[in-house]
């Protein structure tokens, strides 16, 4: 699953040349995710492993909540979910969480604007354990 920060928040070091640093992505870095590097299964599957952290999806998988110690994201998971996409999350039982800045996911050329954030540094991700909502338990 691909997400992007509602909000852009930047900081850089003051001396010239310093590049902005993207401080959503930073602290997801320090809270443990990892730099996409390649998009392969084996590279995405590498991603470090988030414990502390769960994917919540509803019983009918239409809605999913993703958070730690707060909600990361919560709402649904959108008219374009790829055939298979629900079964092979339920098999893993890990959600790969890809975090990207400066991409409209609205826009029909999003992979390329993905892909676009992976090659600036700009991609961040982590495997997130998934938890399923029965009705029983609410």
């Amino acid at each position: 699953m691909t997400t992007v920060p509602s909000v852009q928040v930047h900081t850089s070091d003051p001396r010239p040349g310093a590049e902005l640093i993207d401080a959503v992505l930073a602290d997801l870095l320090a809270r443990g995710f990892g730099l996409v590097a390649e998009f392969g299964v084996v590279e995405l599957s590498s991603l470090p492993s988030l414990p502390d952290w769960s994917a919540r999806l509803d019983e009918g998988g239409a809605r999913l909540t993703i958070g730690a110690d707060a909600v990361f994201y919560d709402g649904d998971l959108g008219a374009a979910v790829p055939a298979g996409w629900l079964a092979a999350l339920r098999r893993r039982r890990l959600l790969v969480l890809l975090v990207c800045s400066g991409v409209d996911l609205a826009r029909p050329d999003r992979t390329e604007q993905i892909a676009g954030a992976q090659r600036r540094g700009q991609l961040v991700g982590a495997q997130v354990p998934l938890q399923e909502i029965s009705a029983a338990s609410g």
